[in-house]
């Protein structure tokens, strides 16, 4: 798993500030005798305690289905932190096995949760979206030019995840669909709710995930005309559930008509479905077509690497030239000033002689 030609499924988990402008504005006039102007910036420490705060119950959940699942952790990827996004903060996870995800939605629902219910220590609340993305086929890891893709150290964990960079249709989605998130609607990309609805029906699901569908929303870029099922889990308390919910659907989703539907959905938006290499199962299987996209892309992949490495040594070899250059000339410049100079010193000689 150490190049960028390897096939990995990666869950990607955000989490984001609601309203965070407004609380910045307002604890900015608060602390500067209600000014009109916006000049302290002490809201800063609520936003590092926020990201330290998420960081540390992501990793108590974590560790909570570790034990209680009694799962081998080398077999297992906690999440790495991918990016801080202005008030937005997300994480990936490699996934080896489908059972996996549920592990992971699980560990980030309750971190959404658990985030909002103590207003004391943070007075803000967060939303949470998560979605899954195959890689290299449909979508691609971006590093340095020198290196290709993700790198593990001897334990099995990946070591450089701070300068990864993942592009492609899943990752846009992943972070369009973000928008229609709330403290208490949690997003799921459509793929990823798939593979949990076929779980939670195969009695594969001990985790209580409720599922509701918001009708499609336009997404740019996706499919023929950007309908994109817009489909989420409750992310608060079960027993809040009632007074919820005035003027949007308030009935859960069966999970066998919604699995069906995104199924339908994903094959009609000429989207790849999710498969894991090295993790064979009867429902999520490797397409017919994959090993000749998977070639296509690794032999665009290497003609561009190839192409960025070629400029890069011959602006490298430019810029040695250069300053080669730059260094003669400054050496001759110094024998023009030394020779001025030694015809000046002879001329003043001569004219005290």
């Amino acid at each position: 798993m150490e190049g960028y030609d390897e096939s990995h499924l990666l869950y990607f988990f955000s989490v984001d500030v609601i309203n965070s402008t407004a609380f910045k504005n307002d604890k900015q006039k608060r602390e500067v005798n209600n000014s009109k102007y916006c000049v302290s910036s002490s809201w800063a420490i609520a936003f590092k305690n926020f990201y330290d705060e998420i960081r540390k119950i992501l990793n108590d959940k974590y560790n909570e289905i570790i034990k209680r699942e009694n799962i081998e952790k080398e077999n297992f990827y906690f999440p790495f932190q991918w990016r801080i996004i202005g008030d937005e903060i997300v994480f990936f996870s490699v996934v080896k096995s489908f059972v996996h995800i549920l592990y992971h939605l699980e560990a980030s629902k309750n971190t959404i949760v658990d985030f909002n219910k103590d207003k004391k220590k943070i007075p803000f609340s967060v939303k949470g979206t998560a979605w899954i993305a195959g890689f290299p086929v449909n979508n691609t890891i971006i590093k340095s030019s020198s290196e290709k893709g993700l790198n593990f150290n001897s334990n099995g964990k990946i070591s450089d995840f701070e300068n990864v960079n993942f592009l492609g249709p899943s990752i846009d989605i992943g972070f369009r669909i973000s928008k229609y998130s709330s403290s208490r609607k949690f997003i799921l990309s459509i793929d990823l709710a798939m593979i949990v609805t076929y779980l939670i029906n195969n009695k594969q699901s001990i985790s209580k995930f409720k599922f509701y569908f918001d009708n499609n929303q336009m997404l740019k870029g996706v499919g023929v005309d950007g309908q994109y099922p817009i489909i989420w889990i409750l992310s608060e308390d079960d027993i809040k559930e009632k007074d919820s919910f005035y003027l949007e659907k308030s009935s859960p989703c069966c999970t066998k008509l919604l699995y069906d539907h995104l199924k339908s959905t994903l094959e009609n938006l000429n989207l790849l479905p999710p498969f894991i290499i090295g993790c064979e199962h009867s429902e999520f299987t490797i397409p017919d077509e994959y090993d000749s996209l998977y070639k296509g892309v690794i032999e665009e992949f290497e003609y561009a690497f190839n192409v960025v490495q070629d400029i890069e040594s011959k602006n490298e070899k430019q810029s040695e030239s250069k300053n080669e250059e730059q260094s003669e000339s400054k050496n001759g410049e110094q024998e023009i000033k030394l020779t001025v100079e030694d015809n000046i010193e002879k001329w003043v000689k001569k004219d005290f002689e």
